[in-house]
């Protein structure tokens, strides 16, 4: 079986990091995660400065303004990463939470994560909405998915170099957790867009992988951020998430100009 291995963008494969740029989120900041990754019963959305809804310039933006969402809520540091301009400063930000606060008892990471690629490949409320990071991991079939962190990540990341190249992951070694989610939502992906839903089982969830600590008790109503029979709340949303993208898009259009016309003046006075 075909094995890839991403982290870096010589890889070919860096869209399936959180690093990946180009490819902004709109998204709210729930306050309750469930283990499928799908907001639970009796949550609620953060407010900050009038909006419930943020645009986040990468997944790793979304995934740092979630840990602030929880016990350690800091709204000043969410609007830091929400505006950082990078996904490295916003992990620079986020890290101000710490490893060890956010593992137990909950699992918060680990929802927070399947939350962050649920919004990424486009599984909204229930359903999945066709967009171009969705249909790549598509295409990467049954292959194994590995992050190659090396020794700087053994929880998201094989914790070895060329750990898991043959096909087999040495957990004691890294636990490849984010290869491991995308290949659970690949598979969710494909049987929404497949005609039969039980041409293909879902792999194993990551609850049931060895060693794992992470509950499985939750409800099974997806709810983010509309309700599923509710066409019109849909529609809605989904039109706010794409006025959204455009509006990024055009921000980013008219710094260009900017740039450009300073440039071209600059020449100008220069000759």
């Amino acid at each position: 079986m075909k094995v890839i291995l991403f982290n870096k963008p010589q890889d070919g494969y860096f869209w399936l990091t959180n690093f990946q740029t180009g490819y902004p989120i709109s998204s709210g900041l729930p306050t309750k995660i469930n283990s499928k990754g799908e907001i639970a019963p009796g949550s609620e959305f953060l407010e900050i400065d009038g909006s419930t809804t943020f645009l986040f310039l990468t997944a790793e933006h979304l995934f740092q303004a979630l840990k602030y969402t929880q016990d350690k809520l800091d709204t000043d540091l969410i609007r830091k990463i929400i505006k950082s301009s990078t996904p490295d400063e916003a992990r620079k930000i986020g890290q101000k939470v710490g490893r060890k606060d956010w593992v137990e008892p909950e699992n918060y990471r680990l929802n927070a994560m399947r939350f962050v690629l649920r919004r990424k490949f486009g599984l909204i409320g229930g359903k999945y909405v066709k967009n171009d990071l969705g249909e790549k991991l598509i295409k990467t079939g049954d292959s194994i998915l590995v992050e190659n962190a090396g020794k700087r990540d053994k929880f998201w990341g094989n914790g070895e170099e060329k750990n898991g190249i043959n096909g087999i992951i040495d957990e004691q070694k890294g636990k490849n957790l984010l290869g491991k989610l995308l290949e659970e939502i690949r598979s969710i992906i494909r049987i929404k867009t497949e005609s039969k839903s039980t041409s293909r089982p879902l792999p194993p969830s990551i609850n049931s992988f060895p060693d794992s600590k992470f509950s499985t008790s939750s409800s099974q109503n997806p709810i983010f951020p509309y309700n599923d029979s509710n066409p019109k709340e849909e529609k809605n949303f989904l039109l706010k998430e794409k006025n959204n993208r455009l509006k990024y898009l055009n921000e980013r259009l008219n710094k260009q100009i900017i740039y450009l016309i300073l440039i071209v003046a600059f020449i100008i006075f220069n000759n």
